[in-house]
């Protein structure tokens, strides 16, 4: 008797289970905690109809998909969804387009994606980028926010993409490159803030972001062996700001940052140092000629592995730089220029050892540290200090400063 009862419980409770959605059924859109598929005809974000609870499915209606994405929704874009627009702001947790969602087709997306309006993942958990959508990036920004103790891993495929802002709970929480980075703005770069929160780079390169972490609030930035590209008309912009203000930890001292000013204008490309970047320091800095901008270094101490000065102009506050190593080239005729931006004052270029040649116009240089400083071939324009200098063999008085 007691067998019987025992199957019949066991036979009621498997009929029970059976008759309960699968996993795939229960994943929703549009309530939280789900799902949320485009279209095949695509559409704007904002639009229910542009959404489903399925890939491949109708729009939304119902109760698995009533409004299109929750706050905490999955945004999962695959081969069977369309194009979609951001034309509203739009908060999720994550944002995936490798078609690998629970339910989806397997397939990555290949549709167009126009970044027109904001996108925030809240808590966020994924954001990736397939190789076969276009990204039509704006000047919209794009917020990471994970939790304590989560990554949040980026993966763009090579798309430009919209200006960024970290702001993770904490610096356990943290933003991470899985792929080169790259700004949807060539020619002045979009900015790349990191509010809170933890961003690193993963030893991915990254291309034509303003870097800005300048806030009173704790946050940190892991540089790696990664090499920071700026190539674009920079007249009067701010490229890199890592100021004092807050608790930051900078981990920058085996990244290389390359800086090619491009502008017209006699605008400089503007940077910002403070004592926690000049305690922890930065690799390599590369100033490059580009076109009539120079570069403007208005806050310090910096400390910096490298300093390579390329026929470029390189104007300083009365701060102090100190390099492990300097150097510096020329061109034809043409001579670069590091000088101080302050009346009566000097800014200081700190080497330890060696000699330190540099072939340029000094203007405001007070050379310090154990090393010996020349400028041979090259032209004192006054205010330096410690240095000797040659002149050009032939008279060399026609020398163009350098830009």
């Amino acid at each position: 008797m007691n067998m019987t009862r025992t199957l019949g419980f066991l036979a009621a409770l498997f009929i029970s289970l059976a008759l309960l959605p699968s996993t795939a059924q229960a994943v929703l859109c549009g309530v939280g905690g789900g799902q949320c598929f485009v279209v095949a005809a695509g559409g704007n974000s904002n639009g229910a109809a542009t959404w489903s609870a399925t890939s491949g499915g109708t729009t939304c209606s119902g109760t698995t998909c009533p409004t299109g994405p929750a706050a905490t929704d999955l945004i999962c874009l695959d081969s069977l969804g369309g194009n979609l627009t951001l034309n509203a702001l739009l908060t999720v947790v994550a944002f995936d387009e490798s078609g690998t969602c629970t339910g989806g087709s397997g397939s990555p997306y290949t549709g167009t994606l126009n970044a027109g309006s904001a996108l925030t993942l809240t808590n966020g958990t994924k954001f990736y980028v397939s190789a076969g959508s276009t990204w039509t990036a704006s000047n919209q920004q794009m917020t990471f926010s994970p939790a304590s103790g989560v990554t949040l891993p980026i993966t763009t495929n090579g798309k430009a993409l919209n200006p960024m802002l970290i702001t993770g709970a904490d610096n356990t929480a943290i933003v991470q490159l899985q792929d080169t980075l790259s700004s949807g703005n060539a020619a002045g770069g979009y900015l790349l803030i990191i509010t809170t929160g933890k961003f690193d780079t993963n030893n991915q390169n990254v291309n034509n972001y303003n870097l800005q972490s300048s806030n009173s609030n704790t946050r940190a930035v892991n540089c790696g062996t990664s090499t920071f590209t700026w190539n674009g008309a920079y007249g009067g912009v701010t490229i890199l700001n890592f100021s004092t203000g807050g608790t930051p930890t900078y981990t920058c001292t085996g990244a290389t940052f390359n800086f090619t000013n491009t502008s017209t204008t006699a605008g400089s490309a503007l940077f910002f140092f403070g004592t926690n970047t000049g305690a922890s320091g930065l690799g390599t800095m590369s100033f490059n000629k580009g076109g009539g901008g120079g570069y403007y270094i208005g806050s310090g101490p910096l400390a910096v592995g490298t300093l390579n000065l390329n026929d470029a102009t390189l104007y300083l506050a009365a701060l102090s730089v100190t390099a492990t190593n300097f150097a510096s080239t020329t061109s034809a005729g043409h001579y670069p220029l590091l000088s101080t931006t302050a009346t009566g004052a000097q800014a200081t270029l700190s080497v330890a050892s060696g000699t330190v040649n540099c072939k340029c116009i000094l203007r405001g240089i007070n050379g310090s540290g154990g090393a010996t400083f020349t400028a041979n071939p090259g032209f004192d324009a006054g205010q330096n200090s410690n240095w000797t200098f040659t002149a050009p063999a032939s008279g060399g008085g026609g020398g163009i400063i350098g830009g």
